[in-house]
Order: C-alpha cells, then structure tokens, then sequence
C-alpha cells in the first residue's frame, strides 16, 4: 500500500514558485472518478456515522 508523504508544487494556481506541502499523516481517503459514488450517503459504517452523505 502507498501513501503520500508530501507534495511539491511551482507556480500552481495561487501557489507562486516552489512550495512543498506536507508532511501529511497518515490517513485513509476513498477515492475514485467523477460520479462513481465515492460520496455516496450509504458508507456511514465504514465512516462510523449513519450515512446521510
């Protein structure tokens, strides 16, 4: 499994010249394209609420 250490940017958006962000703790982050329901209300027992998304 991977995971992100840190990020590192130039000139990007409102971000002028190099900048490095992090480092992040770790975490876990459901990820996936457009519309293919990673927000979906109905994961609340995997994110410990009652849904509701």
């Amino acid at each position: 499994m991977g995971f992100l250490k840190l990020i590192e940017i130039e000139n990007f958006k409102s971000y002028k010249g190099r900048q490095i962000i992090g480092p992040f703790r770790r975490f876990t982050a459901i990820i996936g394209p457009n519309g293919s329901g990673e927000s979906r209300g109905d994961l609340g027992g995997i994110e410990g609420g009652g849904g509701g998304g």
